[in-house]
């Protein structure tokens, strides 16, 4: 490795560019081993991370979203859109400095990604879906207000359909198409924000 420091920068770009087509990472400068042998063995804990955190995402947005559309207007969905976009004006790395100080170290809970298991790595699971949530819920929700207001939704109130049944019955599949590829295109950055968290948890 030493002989490529002696090239220029570009040059050096070039031999590593080669290598890496041949399916040579080089070694980590931090440790010394194969890059690929790193990557292989933290792939489980981060596609671990990385599912556990985009379901939570998924179930938390769902439910949010139901409640301020079904109070659309009244105090539970003013909470909502206040919580959400709060949320979104903070960054994730933020958000987990905020949950190591407080819940980690606070309550004592441990290391959060040791072993890769157990409630401590739901809570860093939590952080990671709770951060994508916020706009996936303001998705959603928009989605839900604008079908409640069509025509089908208007049909089942006028055969005495209740609020809940005409919101889950005629809005929310409906609302579901887009907010369903809202959540596809945003699962490489879960995928991207998990890492960070793993350096921060651990």
């Amino acid at each position: 490795m030493s002989r490529w420091l002696e090239l220029p920068f570009w040059q050096r770009y070039l031999v590593w560019l080669g290598d890496l087509l041949q399916g040579d990472f080089g070694l980590s400068w931090r440790t010394g081993e194969p890059v690929w042998d790193g990557l292989i063995r933290r792939l489980p804990a981060t596609l671990q991370l990385v599912g556990l955190g985009f379901v939570i995402s998924v179930l938390w947005s769902l439910a949010l979203a139901l409640m301020a559309a079904r109070w659309v207007g009244r105090w539970p969905d003013r909470l909502v859109l206040a919580y959400t976009r709060l949320l979104a004006a903070i960054p994730s790395f933020v958000l987990a400095l905020l949950v190591l100080q407080f819940v980690v170290v606070g309550l004592g809970v441990g290391r959060v990604l040791s072993g890769g298991s157990g409630a401590t790595l739901v809570l860093a699971a939590a952080v990671l879906g709770i951060d994508r949530a916020a706009g996936w819920t303001q998705l959603l929700r928009a989605g839900l207000i604008e079908h409640l207001s069509r025509g089908p939704a208007d049909v089942a109130r006028a055969r005495g359909a209740g609020p809940a049944r005409v919101l889950v019955v005629y809005a929310l599949p409906p609302a579901m198409l887009p907010w369903l590829t809202a959540l596809g295109i945003s699962l490489g950055g879960l995928i991207g924000g998990a890492p960070i968290l793993e350096v921060i948890f651990t």
